[in-house]
């Protein structure tokens, strides 16, 4: 077609043309399309001819040049040409040269509307004859065809008519003078006008929705009707998901049938929600809700529908809108008038759900998609009761999706682009890979998104690093890496079923986020190729704790235990959230390794503590010893020596940061001159933009975390344009924008949360808004941010975060930590102002502009009793700031009566009171004795009223160890406090007052308390638990010398108790028992000062004991159980029971379930479970009994968050209760069958027919169900696991004795979670050997020596044993080859043998040679 001339291409399109509608007017759509083609294509060439001129056509057609989106005639990129639908982009983009097509006047502005609008039509019927062109007639959609052509057919005409003023006359005649169809419906409406009609009506409901783009937060929600995939037909229902939808209310209930959308709903990304709380954000799923029930399970209609319904509704609705970030909403119903009066309803709770109508207008759009007029007209109504305009449009799903169709690509739910493979592509995670991103998990590999934003931002222009980038090294390892990776290494390999965690303290503009993904990058890399066995992960966010420990635990589960890299920032899940998911994770036993980032501002003399840890290290922003690899990278990049010098000549130290180099080769300027360059930039914003921009620096200084563009909608939202996000700005406020933020994609979605380029711009950018005096408006900047944030209404989960981190307190801190420094206690937002005054008129905007949070209100009571016990103020107890401070907890109870932290404020204001109380009494010189007793009752009742708060923080949450702290220190303050109220020299009145004998009391049993907790939960190195230690031991200390630990203490307390009468007496006793056991051991071994007793002294401590438990006292029975678990004295394990069931039965009748409790439950499982496998017969009653108490312990465990698959005892081989051992070491050797194996779970069932679980990972089912095993028994809360097990090599049993074991079916499992215990070499000979069970000779397997033979095997380090698949169980290493083996090593070795001690008749195998598989 090259080189023809105008009058050509007029020919050959009129022909084309005219061919084309003929063949439509015979319904003979494949000729249709065949000559439809062409002619669209000379149609744009002959637009392009006749605006831009011939000789630019001519450059167009030799692939000379090309015309770009403004309209200009630029030169063609080699290797390109403009073909096929190129022309149709060519012919929209040569209109913008044409300056009355650009003109915004709404006249011009709608006829470039429909003008577009009719060029992308063209464009996908140009698409679509090139599909049809390719199938066969059987797989040709008729129904889309001929939709496609009647749209076709409309569009042509109307497109002449709205082409007129940019066009020439001769074409305009000529256009003006083809052929058209003239079809009429039966109501003599010209079915071309019906067509463009709708189509006009979507487009404009494109405009409404921004083309249905899920993009700066903006989520659909879709309300179908009953009947909606019968209107649909099976050939659309897929089409109806090319818009990502976060809900979609089904009014119908079939769940069944193939042809329906919910059938056809990705599903991969889809959730169905089966309760009211059951509902995600719908960021990666899509939630569907059942309106009418489903039918596999229950259907409602009528009044039932209208009573649920709207409820149901409200609270699915506002799950979402509170999970997640604060989003706007766009909720498009399909109904008819058969759900008018529901929907409307169900709207009226908007108001509930956005808490207030303004906010509902702000975030939230109604559409409504009908031909039903009734319909419309009762849904008008509706809002102009309330003045509110929903959207209406008159045309139904059928239209919709048909537009969809030819309108919009399809969206990327279903993943075609590649699987995801880990552990070393040996695991596929494809289909599930949505599911853990809306849990909060991100997978590192080559799927690792390579956003739209990579075309806007690259790493080099601040931007976190993607995959493709560190394949192509574009960053600088700093000089610390080596020895981090090193040691993440050695945590992976010698991980063995717990959890660890390594913190990573760095500077802001550091490069900490990109050492990470580095470290994440390797470790994918060795996992890869099979060096190490680690999944690396990265945890975004945690909005719900509970889901992303599930899903962490399932990928454990998935890749058989092996070993998760966890990469966790503090901006995005903070401390406490981090705590509770290292709690939980360590609770279930995974092997995770957690990278915890955590920005570091304060001078690093302050944390030089910290530094001495293996598992902390600091990362600055300057660089040292590392610059040289920093300048040879950027060298290689294009950064020149000259720029480099220049920049170290502006630093008086010559030393460069992180942040200079990227700058130099990005903007030629170093940070030095950061000032100047963003003021520079913001010349180019508009005021109200520059706002904006200032407040995204604002919240990244402050909270370290982005900044949701909805919230501060006042800053930027134009209402002439009605844009939703901030696209909606001209190309150069965009570009200056890019040049200092970068927003947040997931995937090709930008959410419409943005930062600054580099964390440095942050401070920058709030001085371009506010000037260089804005620290001084602070207060006014936070005050009119809250404001703006306000407007939202409701906010979402991710945002109220982002408040309280800017607000409350910094994301890695725990405001409970008695250790937290002043300065620490409140954010830094808070800390800044300084000004007491200032910072309390910022908590005070807050409360009233969130009248409902409960948070806000209780952190302000927290300022202001911090502000009056502060060493400034010497304010007295009764002082106006301690009684706001009581007004705002009292309003934040109301609003959350059950929660643990404002528990933990109440006690802590009046801890506070009790200061001021005490300094106001010290400093006051004439007290008299009016005065003094005065001030010892107010001091009495706040104790016990803190006392009471404190014990209700407890319950709420048991497991934190602050409740305990902060009650323990409040008894030592309250006895201190009493020492100067009654004017004593020493502590000694408190033997004689009994105000504070009960003090001293209540403190050593909380004290024990207090001390189960911290060793509980030690092991999971926890970040509470360390600063709990130092206070635990501090205060112990304290208790102890209270008590005295000599002679002359116990012979002082002997003579007490035995004088004393009543409540005293008792006291005394407690006192007595104390001083004995501090007499025993040092306070930090406290809790092992029983096994030190002597006859007599255990004797003594046994009377006072029982005495206390004939008076009822539930303290004592803990005391009574270790007293006789750890003495010589032979005690019957039937007298255990009963002790153990008579503390239970106290517990019930007081209606208590302390630890007490939970350690009363647990011990009587394990001393049912040691008679029966003691008794070596079956015994039904005992192991009922057992199975009894496993369980309630089990459920107490759970709600103490204690891990119920660590064993805390095991069994030895004494037949009282000292058969309850404490190391696995001092176990006894005891046989079973295994009865199943089961995902690398096996279970072992004993002849009395408890079962116990072990870990059966690398052995097969088949080869190894029905045969004999032997272990050491240990005691979990959740029942029996087994342990350094190993072939039976004892007496052998007879075949019935197996059948009689097997067939005992009915004994339950009580391993309620899979069992990770470490599988090791079978225990020591010698040990004595219970119940043993072994098949006859001929069925057994001996191993014979094979030297020659080399094996390959996984070492276990801590066994010193190796197990290779050949082998039923490890092999114990002999000798080495390699003396540095480390954990999970593949090794080789050989085989050697010897006759067994007991029987020499059989063998004994064992590993030589053992080392490192190269």
């Amino acid at each position: 077609m090259a080189n023809k001339s105008k009058q050509e291409l007029l020919n050959e399109f009129q022909r084309d043309y005219s061919r084309a509608i003929s063949f439509y007017k015979e319904n003979d759509l494949i000729h249709f399309n065949r000559d439809i083609r062409p002619a669209i294509e000379n149609f744009c060439r002959l637009l392009i001819f006749d605006v831009i001129g011939e000789q630019g056509y001519r450059d167009i057609e030799n692939n000379v040049k090309f015309i770009d989106p403004s309209g200009r005639l630029v030169p063609q990129n080699p290797g390109y040409s403009v073909e096929s639908s190129g022309w149709i982009k060519n012919a929209k983009f040569a209109l913008c040269s044409l300056r009355s097509y650009c003109l915004l006047d709404n006249q011009h502005k709608n006829l470039r509307k429909k003008i577009d609008s009719g060029l992308d039509q063209l464009s996908a019927q140009y698409s679509e004859t090139s599909e049809t062109s390719q199938h066969s007639g059987s797989e040709v959609n008729t129904e889309r065809i001929r939709y496609q052509a009647n749209l076709c057919v409309a569009t042509f005409p109307a497109l002449f008519l709205s082409l007129k003023e940019y066009i020439s006359p001769d074409l305009f005649s000529f256009l003006s003078s083809l052929p058209r169809i003239s079809e009429v419906t039966e109501n003599g409406v010209d079915m071309s006008s019906v067509i463009l009609e709708k189509e006009t009506a979507l487009s404009a409901l494109d405009d409404y929705t921004q083309g249905f783009k899920r993009q700066g937060g903006v989520k659909f929600i879709a309300i179908l009707p009953e009947n909606a995939s019968a209107v649909l037909g099976k050939s659309l229902l897929q089409v109806f998901f090319k818009i990502r939808w976060s809900l979609v209310i089904d009014f119908n209930p079939d769940d069944a049938s193939a042809d329906t959308l919910f059938a056809s709903a990705p599903s991969t990304t889809t959730h169905v929600v089966t309760n009211t709380i059951d509902v995600t954000d719908g960021n990666e799923l899509l939630n569907w809700m059942f309106a009418r029930g489903r039918q596999s399970l229950s259907v409602v209609n009528g009044t039932q529908l209208l009573r649920s319904f709207p409820s149901e509704f409200k609270q699915i609705f506002s799950q979402m809108v509170k999970a997640g970030s604060t989003d706007d909403y766009v909720i498009v119903s399909f109904c008819d008038s058969r759900e008018a009066t529901v929907l409307t309803k169900a709207f009226d709770k908007l108001v509930d759900v956005f808490d207030g109508w303004e906010s509902v207008e702000k975030r939230c759009r109604i559409v409504c998609l009908s031909k039903d007029p009734e319909f419309s007209e009762k849904i008008k109504a509706w809002g102009e009761g309330i003045d509110y305009k929903p959207y209406i449009v008159p045309v139904d799903i059928k239209d919709f999706a048909n537009h969809l169709d030819w309108k919009i690509a399809p969206t990327n739910t279903e993943r075609a682009d590649g699987h995801q493979l880990i552990r070393g592509k040996s695991f596929d995670v494809t289909d599930d890979i949505t599911r853990y991103k809306a849990a909060g998990i991100e997978f590192f590999g080559p799927q690792m998104a390579e956003t739209t934003s990579s075309s806007i931002w690259d790493f080099y222009s601040g931007a976190e690093i993607n995959w493709q980038e560190l394949e192509n090294n574009c960053d600088a390892n700093r000089d610390s890496y080596i020895k981090v990776k090193n040691r993440i290494i050695e945590i992976i390999k010698n991980n063995r079923n717990n959890v660890r965690v390594f913190t990573l303290k760095h500077r802001p503009g550091s490069g900490g986020s990109t050492m990470a993904r580095r470290l994440a990058y390797d470790i994918y890399k060795e996992d890869e190729a099979d060096i190490l066995s680690c999944v690396p992960i990265q945890i975004k966010s945690s909005k719900n704790v509970k889901t992303t420990s599930d899903y962490l635990s399932k990928l454990s589960e998935d890749i058989g235990n092996a070993c998760i890299l966890a990469i966790v920032e503090s901006k995005n899940v903070g401390r406490s959230d981090f705590d509770n998911l290292v709690q939980r994770l360590a609770r279930a036993k995974k092997r995770v390794v957690f990278f915890y980032l955590e920005p570091c501002l304060e001078r690093w003399f302050s944390i030089s503590n910290e530094s001495k840890l293996s598992d902390v290290a600091f990362l600055e922003d300057v660089l040292k010893g590392d610059e040289s690899r920093f300048v040879a990278k950027y060298k290689a990049k294009g950064l020149t020596e000259t720029a480099i010098k220049d920049a170290r000549e502006e630093r008086p130290n010559h030393s460069l940061e992180v942040i200079d180099f990227p700058l130099l080769l990005k903007e030629d300027m170093s940070s030095e001159s950061l000032s100047n360059y963003v003021a520079e930039w913001e010349e180019n914003l508009p005021d109200n933009i520059k706002e904006f921009v200032g407040y995204v620096g604002f919240v990244a200084h402050y909270s370290q975390m982005g900044l949701n563009q909805n919230l501060v909608r006042a800053t930027w939202f134009d209402s002439s344009s009605s844009h939703y996000t901030l696209k909606g700005y001209d190309d150069s406020v965009m570009s200056a924008i890019y040049k200092l933020l970068i927003e947040e994609y997931s995937g090709d979605e930008p959410l419409g949360i943005w930062r600054p380029r580099y964390s440095k711009f942050a401070v920058h950018l709030i001085k371009a808004a506010w000037g260089e005096n804005w620290r001084i408006r602070l207060p006014e900047i936070a005050k009119n941010f809250i404001l703006y944030c306000s407007q939202s209404g409701q906010l979402g989960n991710d945002d109220q975060d982002m408040l309280h981190s800017l607000f409350i307190i910094r994301r890695d801190v725990d405001f409970r930590a008695e250790v937290v420094g002043r300065k620490n206690k409140f954010s830094l937002l808070i800390n800044d102002l300084e000004d007491p005054e200032r910072a309390a008129s910022i908590f005070k905007c807050l409360v009233e502009a969130y009248p409902g949070d409960a948070v806000f209100h209780g952190h302000y009571a927290r300022f202001l009793y911090e502000k009056a016990s502060s060493p400034s103020n010497n304010v007295p107890a009764d002082d106006k700031l301690f009684l706001d401070a009581q007004e705002q907890l009292d309003i934040a109870f109301e609003i959350s009566p059950y929660d643990a932290d404002l528990c933990h404020m109440q006690g802590m204001l009046i801890r506070r009171q009790i200061s001021a109380l005490k300094k106001e009494f010290s400093g006051k010189e004439d007290k008299s004795i009016d005065y003094i007793e005065d001030t010892h009752s107010a001091m009495t009742d706040w104790v016990k009223e803190a006392l009471e708060a404190f014990d209700k923080s407890i319950e709420f949450d048991p497991s934190s160890p602050y409740g305990y702290a902060a009650s323990c220190q409040l008894l030592r303050e309250a006895i201190e406090f009493g020492k100067i109220l009654l004017q004593k020299d020493d502590f000694s009145f408190c033997e004689k007052e009994p105000q504070y004998s009960e003090y001293v009391d209540e403190l050593g049993f909380r004290l024990d308390q207090f001390e189960q907790v911290c060793y509980s939960f030690k092991e999971n190195a926890l970040a509470q638990i360390t600063p709990s230690l130092k206070i635990y031991n501090d205060v112990r200390v304290f208790h102890r010398d209270l008590i005295g630990c000599g002679g002359g203490s116990i012979i002082r307390y002997r003579d007490l108790y035995s004088k004393a009468t009543g409540e005293m007496r008792g006291i005394y006793g407690d006192f007595l028992v104390k001083s004995i056991l501090y007499s025993k051991t040092n306070t930090k071994d406290y809790k092992t000062a029983y096994k030190y007793l002597k006859d007599d002294e255990r004797k003594e401590i046994e009377k006072v004991l029982q005495q206390k438990r004939s008076e009822g006292d539930l303290r004592c029975y803990d005391s009574l159980f270790k007293l006789y678990r750890y003495g010589k004295k032979e005690y019957p394990i039937d007298s255990a029971i009963d002790l153990l069931r008579d503390c239970e039965s106290q517990y019930q009748a007081s209606e208590q379930k302390g630890w007490g409790y939970l350690n009363a439950c647990y011990y009587l499982a394990v001393c049912y479970s040691a008679l029966a496998i003691h008794g070596n017969e079956l015994s039904s009653e005992l192991v009922n009994n057992a199975r009894k108490y496993f369980d309630e312990a089990t459920n107490l465990a759970h709600i103490f968050e204690k891990s119920t698959i660590n064993s805390f005892c095991y069994l030895g081989d004494n037949k009282d209760i000292h058969c309850i051992v404490d190391k696995e070491s001092e176990g006894m050797l005891v046989s079973g069958i295994i009865m199943s194996i089961d995902n690398n779970k096996g279970i072992m069932r004993m002849k009395c027919g408890l079962e116990a679980s072990f870990n059966a990972k690398g052995m097969d089912k088949f080869k190894y169900q029905g045969k004999p095993i032997q272990g050491i028994i240990g005691f979990k809360y959740s029942g029996l696991g087994l342990y350094r097990f190993g072939d039976v090599e004892t007496e052998e049993n007879t075949e019935e004795e197996i059948e009689e074991i097997i067939s005992n079916s009915y004994v339950p499992d009580f391993a309620d979670e899979e069992s990770t215990e470490e599988v090791v070499a079978p225990a020591p000979l010698g040990l004595k050997v219970l119940g043993t069970i072994e098949l006859p000779e001929t069925r057994q397997r001996n191993d014979t020596s094979n030297t020659d033979r080399t094996y390959r095997g996984v070492y276990d380090k801590v066994s010193d044993s190796v197990r290779c698949p050949e082998k039923r169980y490890p092999l114990k290493v002999r000798t080495k080859k390699d003396i540095d083996l480390y954990d999970g090593a593949d090794v080789l070795f050989e085989i050697g043998s010897e006759p067994q001690k007991k029987d020499p008749s059989k063998i004994y195998n064992f590993a030589i040679n053992v080392r490192i598989k190269a």
